[in-house]
C-alpha cells in the first residue's frame, strides 16, 4: 500500500515529511488553510473561493503528487445564496489525517481557535512565504 492511500491508519501514516511539504503547509495556515481534530490526528483543509481555483488545483497537485490527499481534483461548488442575490463558486480539498502533523495543528490552534503561533518565525521559509 502506498504512503498517500486512504485506507492506511492514520497512526500508520506517520511521515517523515520533507521541508517543501511543511514549509507550504505552514504556509497554507497562515492563510486559507484550516484543520481539523478527528480520531486523534489533525485533516489539514484548503478551501478557496471561485476567482482562486487555479491556484487551489497547484495547491491540489502539490499535496496529492507526494501522497497527501486523494488523487480527485477539487471541484467548484455554488454556496448560499448571498443577501444581495449573488450566488459564490469555491472549492475545497482535504489532506488524509497525520498523526504527525499534530504538531502543526497544535501550533495553529489553541482550544479549537486557530490563532498565529507566537513561535511562527521559526517555522518560515521563503517557499512557506510565496505560498
Amino acid at each position: 500500500m502506498a504512503f498517500g492511500e486512504a485506507k492506511i491508519p492514520t497512526v500508520r501514516r506517520i511521515g517523515p515529511h520533507n521541508q517543501d511539504l511543511l514549509s507550504v503547509l505552514i504556509g497554507n495556515m497562515l492563510g486559507d488553510g484550516s484543520a481539523q481534530f478527528r480520531s486523534g490526528s489533525p485533516r489539514f483543509a484548503l478551501h478557496m473561493s471561485g476567482g482562486h481555483m487555479e491556484y487551489l488545483y497547484r495547491l491540489h497537485a502539490f499535496y496529492s503528487q507526494r501522497g497527501y490527499c486523494s488523487y480527485v481534483v477539487p471541484t467548484i461548488k455554488p454556496q448560499a445564496p448571498q443577501a444581495n442575490g449573488k450566488i459564490y463558486y469555491s472549492g475545497k480539498f482535504y489532506l488524509f489525517t497525520f498523526a504527525s502533523l499534530r504538531w502543526v495543528y497544535d501550533m495553529f490552534y489553541l482550544k479549537g481557535v486557530k490563532r498565529i503561533p507566537a513561535n511562527i518565525g521559526e517555522f518560515l521559509t521563503p517557499l512557506g512565504l510565496a505560498i
